[in-house]
């Protein structure tokens, strides 16, 4: 079967699996190294060590960003220029996708070097925190990757003519990737913040405390992005090729998928909460604030795999606008101005509470979108039978 057909033609939940599981997987793997490595911190170190390695992450979340900036962008009009059968478009596409790689990591490899320091500093590093603040170096290893599209395997090729920049395929690129991008970065931002406020209203073990929350929560919301990236070439190809049923099966499936796994994973944060606390550092003090400040954090953590599909979803049918709207919701338009109000008041419970409001937030104005949006693609579907 080929491209075309499997895109349009294949069962979605046997698409889904094929296009899911590879990302979930790889996910999960990054989420367990960081884990991991969190949890030899924590023990063989010490709690200021914990700190230490929280204040890294919103670096290390903007790094990110800048990645998924390009490989979103590209991966949605791949698909999309797939399912219009403009596979010499995609392939310069790819091409230009794998140059801006390559400028982004020198770029950002560059300014953590020079500027440390400083960052750290900003970021919340205490005096006592800072000897153990140490940015953590991602190598990404792309070997696999070059072979995959340069061996004959892959419907695209990395050809040399398509590695010279177009202004019109860069820009379309960064266009549909910044939502992701924004998101990622709001990401950066509300962590900035997060550490900041923790910091002046809890002390470093504040500080620590939440850099164990975000690593399980990361874990546990892991499955939900796999899905969220498996889908995204589904519903770009059938948007593309007018299967707007197709796209809304692959939608449904998409939300109820996610949210069934995050749950699962809400649920076991549920039942073993001081088990998951004391992997990383078995210091009292920190697994009764643990305990606590996670059983508040993720009150209404299922409604985030919602959220996530949904924007993936505006973002793979190429409407940026709607796509960045979504992911500003919950990082930036609800969730900060919650984090600067409510510590005011509830000092380090408003804290812990600016997460669970800004998630159910953002889960009413993400239905509220989705909702016009399925009316809208009804429309649009009955008009395409007809034609």
């Amino acid at each position: 079967m080929n491209e075309s057909k499997l895109m349009t033609q294949e069962r979605i939940p046997k698409l889904m699996l094929k296009f899911s599981l590879p990302a979930i997987i790889g996910l999960l793997v990054n989420a367990l190294y960081n884990i991991i490595d969190s949890i030899f911190v924590g023990n063989g170190v010490g709690d200021l060590a914990l700190a230490g390695v929280t204040v890294c992450f919103p670096f290390i979340t903007a790094y990110m960003a800048c990645i998924m900036l390009i490989g979103m962008g590209a991966t949605s009009l791949i698909s999309i220029r797939l399912g219009e059968k403009k596979e010499g478009e995609a392939e310069k596409i790819v091409g230009n996708a794998f140059v801006l790689f390559l400028i982004i990591g020198v770029i950002i490899t560059l300014l953590g070097l020079i500027f440390l320091k400083p960052i750290l500093i900003f970021f919340g590093a205490s005096p006592d925190v800072l000897p153990f603040a140490t940015i953590i170096s991602y190598s990404v290893t792309s070997t696999w990757v070059l072979y995959h599209f340069l061996s004959g395997k892959s419907t695209l090729k990395i050809k040399l003519e398509n590695l010279k920049l177009k202004r019109l395929v860069v820009n379309s690129i960064l266009l549909i990737g910044f939502p992701t991008f924004v998101l990622q970065v709001t990401g950066s931002i509300q962590q900035l913040i997060l550490n900041r406020s923790l910091a002046h209203y809890g002390g470093d073990t504040a500080l620590a405390v939440i850099g164990i929350i975000m690593s399980i929560v990361t874990l546990l919301v892991m499955p939900a992005m796999g899905i969220s990236q498996g889908a995204q070439p589904i519903i770009g190809f059938n948007y593309g090729a007018r299967q707007f049923k197709r796209v809304k099966d692959t939608l449904k499936l998409s939300i109820v998928s996610a949210t069934a796994l995050v749950t699962i994973g809400f649920v076991f944060s549920k039942i073993w909460p001081t088990q998951l606390i004391s992997l990383f550092n078995d210091k009292p003090e920190l697994i009764e604030l643990g305990v606590h400040g996670m059983d508040i954090f993720f009150k209404f953590l299922p409604l985030i795999g919602m959220q996530m599909i949904s924007a993936s979803y505006f973002q793979a049918v190429g409407k940026p606008n709607q796509a960045t709207l979504l992911s500003l919701s919950r990082q930036i338009i609800i969730f900060i101005p919650l984090l600067i109000v409510l510590p005011l008041y509830w000092g380090l419970e408003g804290v812990w509470w600016s997460g669970p409001f800004s998630d159910l937030g953002a889960f009413i104005l993400t239905g509220l979108w989705l909702w016009v949006e399925i009316k809208r693609l009804n429309k649009d579907s009955s008009i395409h039978n007809k034609s």
